[in-house]
């Protein structure tokens, strides 16, 4: 294992898009070069590589505009027609949707090394060129770095049998996996992930591989930037641009310290960019109507007095969603809007780049029926026990049965629809996903939910009960078992407002907490959505920091910038 020969550098390449579905050219330039030259300089510099192969599309040139002579070591080309992915890319694509910037943090702990799978053809690119170990990086992560690469394979050729499979925790982009050829080869065989291995199994209950020697430390200056650093999608091209910009002839060997450092100060020196464009995530509700109406519902608590929202606004805000992950549901129940399935369909038409929908799923069945045939990423179940006597005394009525077996029939029918979007097997779309609430009513279930939704679905939300506000302006009563209030602390300035909410009536809201809207941007019959969002710098919120309709202590720990001012205001 110590012959270079026997490590490759195996660089995921599809040249027309990015491993997400967007499109964009891999040879688009970038600090004066193609794209994927970077990617390729960044491989050759690799100390234990041997070789640098590229796996590709049959009919696509990956190398075409790039000389090759120049580079220290051989690059060599590997076709094979699932490159650009299989019946299960669109599950993994869908995972990740919402953790962009993260390395983890997808749907059954999808990582951005779950984004170049399948596994397949990464394992027989291993088999042609004979190698044992492999590192592991798309086409379009120009940025990585290479001294994380030989840190991975000292860690694995020193022990190549304990640790097959090493990482770390940088974000997306700036970071390779080295891998075992055996490990590919299982991969595949069992359609596994890299998150499925690096995530908990209720069944094999384990130390956290973050906490293990599988992890090589790296800078909490890295680690804890949370960006995505792929040039993949509009966003991710512009960010490298801006890096590579700031660091100028310094770019094509910058470290993954230099890379992020760039990137704050660029940020910090343009603050206005924040509101150049819309939030990555954006709720919509369109309905405040739920059917139960016990104290574990936000509507138990506090009157929503506004109705659906009206087609013409909710086609409006969906053709201003382009690109953007959208959630249907917010406070409400999506399926109790009469023209969801007309409003997922123009959701489709507008391009949005996610789809999301919240329910109770206790509409009848064949108003569930289309859930399986349209194209929907993620549909989540406000389940919140697994108990009937818990479920009737949170949710205020008795019908835990019927929703059990409403998602057992959608999980049948899931197995054997056929999407509408591309004609290919489902294969798990959309993701269902139960979830419930942490209260002092629902802790005695949440040991047994949490584990029989991981092991029947891969992923299972416990999630902290609403309050509406904080202080004297909470609306709903704090339901939590336990003091959950994680300690206060100013949010780093690299911090950014992810997403915003509209409700029924066209309100537009910082926080999916403000039911009432008492922290509002205008309403989006008036304004388009970008307009209003850029009115957050001069937003003003009553209340001090720990008594305001919006929780300035954020939980998820986002924060929104004031451009006027040094130091964003946490909410």
């Amino acid at each position: 294992m110590s012959n270079p020969a026997s490590v490759i550098a195996l660089i995921v390449a599809d040249v027309s898009a990015g491993r997400l579905g967007h499109a964009r050219d891999l040879h688009a330039p970038l600090a004066g070069r193609p794209a994927l030259w970077h990617t390729l300089q960044r491989a050759t510099r690799i100390g234990r590589v041997g070789r640098v192969v590229v796996l590709h599309q049959p009919g696509q040139d990956p190398l075409a505009h790039i000389d090759t002579s120049a580079f220290a070591k051989p690059i060599e080309t590997f076709a094979h027609g699932d490159v650009a992915g299989d019946t299960f890319t669109p599950r993994i694509r869908s995972a990740r949707k919402w953790a962009l910037s993260g390395w983890r943090g997808g749907l059954a702990g999808a990582t951005a090394w779950d984004e170049l799978l399948p596994a397949a053809p990464l394992a027989l690119a291993m088999d042609r060129f004979n190698a044992e170990a492999a590192v592991l990086v798309g086409g379009d992560w120009c940025a990585f770095d290479p001294g994380y690469a030989d840190g991975l394979l000292d860690i694995h050729l020193d022990a190549p049998d304990a640790m097959k499979l090493v990482f770390t925790q940088a974000p997306p982009g700036l970071s390779p996996l080295v891998t075992s050829r055996e490990v590919l080869h299982d991969f595949a065989e069992k359609q596994a992930t890299f998150g499925s291995a690096l995530a908990y199994n209720p069944k094999r209950p384990a130390i956290d591989p973050i906490g293990r020697e599988c992890n090589l430390p790296i800078a909490a200056s890295v680690r804890d930037t949370a960006r995505r650093f792929i040039f993949d999608s509009p966003a991710g091209m512009q960010r490298l641009h801006r890096v590579a910009d700031q660091l100028g002839d310094g770019f094509a060997d910058a470290d993954a310290v230099a890379i992020t450092d760039a990137c704050r100060v660029w940020e910090l020196d343009h603050p206005e960019h924040v509101f150049a464009d819309l939030p990555e995530q954006i709720t919509i509700e369109l309905t405040p109507r739920r059917i139960p109406d016990g104290p574990i519902v936000p509507q138990h608590h506090v009157d929503l007095p506004r109705s659906e929202m009206d087609l013409g606004l909710a086609r409006d805000l969906l053709a201003q969603c382009a690109g953007k992950a959208v959630t249907l549901g917010g406070l409400g129940d999506a399926l109790l809007h009469p023209q969801w399935v007309e409003l997922v369909q123009a959701a489709t038409e507008a391009d949005v780049f996610g789809l999301h929908l919240e329910t109770d799923l206790l509409s009848p069945r064949d108003e569930l029926a289309p859930l399986t045939e349209l194209p929907i990423d993620i549909l989540s179940v406000r389940v919140n026990a697994d108990t009937a006597a818990t479920y009737s005394k949170v949710m205020g009525i008795d019908r835990l049965p019927e929703v059990m077996a409403n998602l057992q029939w959608l999980f049948d029918r899931r197995a054997t629809t056929t999407s509408a979007s591309d004609q290919l097997p489902a294969a798990g779309l959309p993701w269902i996903i139960p979830r419930l609430v942490k209260t002092a009513d629902t802790l005695k279930d949440m040991e047994m939910f949490f584990e029989r939704w991981m092991q029947v679905v891969g992923h299972a939300v416990i999630e902290r009960p609403p309050t509406l506000g904080k202080g004297s302006f909470a609306l709903a009563p704090d339901q939590n078992p336990v003091p959950m209030d994680p300690p206060w602390k100013q949010p780093s300035l690299h911090q950014v407002k992810r997403r915003i909410t509209v409700l029924s009536d066209g309100t537009v809201t910082l926080c999916g907490q403000d039911a009432l809207g008492r922290a509002s941007l205008g309403n989006a019959s008036d304004n388009m959505l970008l307009e209003l969002w850029a009115g957050v710098p001069t937003l003003e919120i009553p209340g001090g920091r720990d008594d305001s309709p919006v929780c300035r202590r954020c939980h998820d720990w986002w924060s929104m910038r004031r451009v006027e001012a040094t130091a964003p205001v946490s909410c």
